[in-house]
C-alpha cells in the first residue's frame, strides 16, 4: 500500500526491476564521454543535457587549438564562457539533487540508506517504494554528473591560468624588447661629448702626465663637467 498523503511523484524513464532495484532503459553511459564535442548527462526526469567541452580536454592540444585564429584574447574569452556554462550546469545539478532529497524527506525521512522493508522482511506500507527508489537512483546519477562537471571546471581553470601566465610572460618579453629598442635608439641618436680643451704640453712625471697619454689629446670632460664655462 502507498501512503495517501504522499508528495508529488518524481518521474523517471527508469523502471523498477523484480529484485527491488531500479533498472534503467537509458543506453547512454553515466560517465561523461571523453568526446571533443559534448559531455552527455541524464538528469532527473529523463531529459538529456549537453555540456560544451573546451577544445583539447582529455587530449593533447594542437598548436591550432592552443592558439585559435582569434588570438590569445579570444581563446581566453572562450574559456571563460565555457567555465560560466559549466558553473550554471553545476548549479542546476545541485538544485535537482536537493529536490530529490526533499522527496526522500517527505517519505518519512527514509534518506539514502534507510531500509525499505519492515522487521518481517515485507515491503514497507508507509512509504511509496517506487518514489523512494527513483529519488535515490536520481541522486546517485546526479552526484556522478556533478563530479564530472567539477572535473571539467578544474581542467578549464587550469587552462585559463596557464594562458594568463603565458600572456604575462609574452607581455614582459615585449616590454623588455621595447625598452631595449628605445635605449638603443637613444644611444644612436646621442652625439659624443665635444672636447673643450686640447693638451699642448705635459710635464714629465706629473699627475697630468700620468692621466694624459700624449700631447695633443682632447679633453671632453673634467671630473663631472662637460663644459669649461661651468668652472667660472
Amino acid at each position: 500500500m502507498s501512503n495517501e498523503n504522499k508528495s508529488p511523484r518524481v518521474t523517471s524513464p527508469r523502471s523498477t526491476c523484480a529484485c527491488g532495484g531500479v533498472a534503467s532503459n537509458d543506453p547512454a553511459p553515466r560517465v561523461a564521454p571523453r568526446s571533443r564535442t559534448a559531455a552527455v548527462f541524464w538528469p532527473a526526469g529523463g531529459a538529456v543535457a549537453t555540456l560544451p567541452r573546451v577544445p583539447g580536454w582529455g587530449a593533447a592540444m594542437s598548436d591550432k587549438e592552443a592558439m585559435p585564429s582569434g588570438g590569445a584574447s579570444q581563446a581566453r574569452a572562450d574559456t571563460i564562457s565555457d567555465i560560466q556554462e559549466l558553473m550554471r550546469r553545476k548549479e542546476e545539478i545541485e538544485a535537482q539533487i536537493k529536490a530529490n532529497y526533499d522527496v526522500l524527506e517527505g517519505q518519512k525521512g527514509v534518506g539514502m540508506n534507510e531500509p525499505l522493508v519492515d522487521c518481517e522482511g515485507y515491503p514497507r506500507a508507509d512509504v511509496d517504494l517506487y518514489q523512494v527508489r527513483t529519488a535515490r537512483h536520481n541522486i546517485i546519477c546526479l552526484q556522478n554528473d556533478h563530479k564530472a562537471v567539477m572535473k571539467q571546471v578544474e581542467e578549464a581553470l587550469h587552462q585559463l591560468h596557464a594562458r594568463d601566465k603565458e600572456k604575462q610572460a609574452r607581455d614582459m618579453a615585449e616590454a623588455h624588447r621595447e625598452a631595449m629598442s628605445h635605449r638603443l635608439g637613444q644611444s644612436e641618436r646621442s652625439s659624443p661629448p665635444q672636447a673643450f680643451a686640447r693638451v699642448n704640453s705635459v710635464s714629465p712625471d706629473s699627475p697630468a702626465g700620468i692621466a694624459v697619454s700624449c700631447q695633443g689629446g682632447c679633453v671632453p670632460s673634467l671630473v663631472n663637467l662637460l663644459d669649461i664655462r661651468q668652472l667660472y
